[in-house]
């Protein structure tokens, strides 16, 4: 176990209600990344040109890299990997 994982250990000993909630919010947000990225997907088949691509990505760039960060940080501290 390295020392990012011993500290998310720590904290949810620290914090049992909480992580509790978040382990129940992980399918949750699991169906939400998968929705987003089957319309990412979906989305992308429209795409040919360089204006495309910058619409595209003004369109589901920041939402995709914001969802990722919540899903990541609640799946960390949710305990997913321990």
């Amino acid at each position: 176990m390295d020392n990012h994982q011993a500290a998310i250990l720590q904290w949810q000993q620290q914090h049992p209600e909480t992580t509790t909630k978040l382990r129940a919010a992980r399918q949750h947000l699991d169906g939400l990344y998968c929705e987003l990225l089957e319309e990412i997907a979906e989305a992308s088949m429209d795409v040919e040109g360089e204006w495309d691509v910058r619409e595209f990505i003004d369109s589901y760039g920041q939402r995709l890299v914001q969802l990722q960060h919540i899903v990541k940080t609640v799946f960390d501290m949710g305990g997913y990997y321990a």
